[in-house]
């Protein structure tokens, strides 16, 4: 995956340069976006907001307001990684307007789910919820299956916050079978995962570690160290409540470089702090 990723940059540099010699400011700002989005991927998000700022350069200077939405959208996602959610919030908040302008439905639905994640990262659960039912009521609209996917699994992330367990494991089971015919790797490990801390929550400690084995090969298959880790860490904290303090570990000790690799900095906190608890 990650050798994708790499031959996938070194395409986009190219399509950047033919571009820039013909003259095409649209497709100019399309190559710096979609390398701002690899960057992202790679976990090298500061090189990816950089080129997301030139992307948004290029599209207010050629006046093409659906490229400004885009470009404001990403720059959103990046300030969203990097644990700057009102800087994130203020983007999604210029892009909206923009992308309803130009009745671009698809990036209105995205930048509504973006700033539904944003309101739940700050703790504003309510405008959280309301802002991702909009972006699902789009994205079904559209038959956008791999974007419902990945609201379910928000709305009901957000139903657990609030304690309404039933709720969100409705919309769990709802995103499940729906990420499998997308065929949305992501989505599915993600779905499981979240099913998994349902159980574990009430207990039921076997069926998490199930859910969870579940999720890590479909996480290692797609190669997003940053929810990698996350998994890992989940498993080893299973391990932990059983007493498994060496699997544990080795569980522990799995997810920390993932981690740092993507500058995940709370990640990297609360399994340095697992290790210690195990260790002591």
């Amino acid at each position: 995956y990650l050798g994708e990723l790499r031959k996938g940059l070194g395409e986009f540099n190219e399509s950047l340069q033919v571009s820039r010699a013909v003259g095409d400011s649209r497709e100019e700002a399309k190559a710096l976006l979609y390398i701002g989005a690899v960057y992202q991927s790679l976990g090298e998000t500061q090189k990816g907001l950089e080129k997301c700022n030139e992307a948004l350069h290029v599209s207010r200077a050629a006046g093409d307001r659906r490229g400004e939405a885009h470009a404001l959208n990403n720059i959103g996602m990046g300030y969203m990684w990097l644990g700057e959610m009102r800087k994130a919030l203020d983007k999604f908040n210029e892009a909206l307007p923009l992308s309803r302008l130009v009745g671009d439905r698809y990036r209105e639905g995205n930048i509504l789910g973006n700033m539904g994640v944003t309101y739940q990262s700050l703790g504003e659960t309510r405008k959280a919820l309301e802002k991702c039912n909009e972006s699902l009521l789009i994205c079904q609209s559209l038959d956008k299956r791999v974007a419902q996917v990945s609201m379910l699994n928000r709305i009901g992330e957000i139903h657990w916050s609030l304690g309404e367990t039933q709720k969100a494991l409705e919309k769990y089971n709802e995103a499940l079978p729906l990420s499998r015919v997308a065929g949305d790797l992501t989505g599915e490990a993600t779905a499981l995962d979240n099913i998994g801390e349902i159980h574990r929550s009430l207990g039921e400690t076997q069926k998490a570690l199930e859910k969870y084995n579940e999720a890590l090969p479909l996480r290692q298959a797609v190669g997003r160290r940053r929810e990698m880790a996350g998994t890992l860490h989940k498993i080893g904290e299973v391990y932990r409540s059983l007493g498994e303090t060496q699997k544990a570990l080795d569980k522990f000790n799995e997810a920390l470089p993932l981690s740092r690799a993507v500058g995940d900095r709370n990640g990297e906190a609360a399994t340095l702090l697992a290790i210690a608890r195990v260790e002591q």
